[in-house]
């Protein structure tokens, strides 16, 4: 179960307009900044721990592994924990493999030129026009300085309740991320590790399903 804490500090005497201005500019300037930093990759490898805590079924995992990105729509979720388990979008079709939940079959779904897919840094593209940022400060990533932000949304029609990110200050770089759903799943990344814009074997991002297993298509 998650514990979110949030101090309020109330003051007698409320900051003129020019510095809330000036810090909600900051904040979307910010926020804008690593939209397109991200945008301009190439190709990406990255490190990643992942925890997904669900307060409905009481449940908190963790799971890592590597990440590969390649514009616009291919990526490999390359899973080491649980070891095996894949997640890969061909640019066509993504591919859900995850046997160590559900062993001899895999999942298959078209991609559109609207999908997000599942890499953890690609929902920053739609937090521009779908949230109102502001900025918390400054907090070191694994010692690294970064922005922290707080997303909150501006409509109903937007994914997520609530948003965090953590911007790398020097490359602009997501270096963490935390996005709390309808239903209350929280779910949080770690990315550590970036290469950026690497030569990559385009076999990362191929997929044929080993006989015996059963495709699922969606």
């Amino acid at each position: 179960m998650r514990e979110l804490l949030l101090m309020l500090a109330l003051a007698i005497t409320t900051p003129p307009p020019a510095a809330t201005n000036r810090a909600s500019q900051d904040a979307a300037e910010i926020l804008a900044r690593a939209s397109e930093r991200h945008r301009s990759l190439a190709s990406l490898q990255v490190s990643f721990t992942q925890r997904i805590r669900n307060p409905v079924l009481e449940t908190d995992e963790t799971s890592s592994g590597v990440f590969y990105y390649r514009a616009p729509l291919a990526y490999r979720i390359a899973f080491t924990r649980p070891a095996g388990d894949v997640v890969i979008s061909t640019g066509r079709d993504v591919w859900i493999y995850l046997p160590s939940s559900q062993p001899g079959q895999v999942i298959k779904s078209p991609v559109t030129p609207a999908s997000k897919g599942f890499a953890p840094y690609q929902f920053i593209f739609d937090f521009r026009d779908q949230y109102e940022p502001a900025l918390v400060g400054k907090e070191p990533v694994e010692r690294e300085p970064a922005y922290h932000l707080i997303l909150t949304p501006l409509s109903d029609a937007a994914e997520y309740a609530r948003a965090e990110l953590w911007i790398d200050e020097r490359s602009w770089l997501t270096r963490r991320m935390e996005v709390e759903d309808r239903q209350g799943v929280v779910r949080s990344f770690t990315l550590s590790g970036h290469k950026l814009d690497p030569a990559l074997d385009p076999t990362l991002f191929s997929f044929t399903p080993a006989r015996g297993v059963e495709v699922f298509e969606q």
